[in-house]
């Protein structure tokens, strides 16, 4: 069930909405597309325009980022459906825009979730959710 919102929840307004917050982390590299975004964000590709990377390429780190998201991000919504948004609070990976440094990231992105075989993570820079507010109770989503 995917609420008709644009924009952002906060974590306690999207947990009352009843988005789901479980992933089997186990299968997160199950399907090709998945061992290809997998190494989309792990291995940099200079004849990518923009790519984000993660900093520890260990699958354990990789599988943790996308619970620590699901489990405790908020959400935004998009045309793809929603996405979690988890504010690490560190530096999680690296964004390139034309094989060159862009930005870190602070953040990860974990979109597909409702899609055991689409489901994946990227980082992303925090101020994508820093100062945004939730559209349903107006607080900030990243408290």
């Amino acid at each position: 069930m995917t609420p008709s919102h644009s924009g952002f929840l906060c974590f306690q307004c999207a947990s009352d909405e009843g988005l789901a917050r479980n992933v089997d982390s186990s299968t997160l590299l199950s399907t090709d597309y998945q061992l290809e975004k997998f190494v989309k964000h792990h291995v940099l590709d200079p004849s990518q325009w923009v790519v984000s990377i993660f900093g520890d390429p260990a699958i354990g780190a990789y599988q943790n980022w996308v619970v620590n998201s699901v489990s405790s991000g908020c959400v935004t919504f998009d045309s793809r459906g929603y996405s979690y948004i988890f504010v690490a609070g560190r530096e999680v990976g690296l964004t390139y825009k034309q094989g060159s440094f862009y930005t870190v990231g602070d953040a990860v992105k974990v979109v597909y979730p409702g899609d055991p075989g689409r489901v994946h993570a990227y980082p992303l820079s925090s101020h994508v959710v820093a100062a945004q507010s939730c559209a349903r109770c107006g607080g900030p989503v990243v408290a």
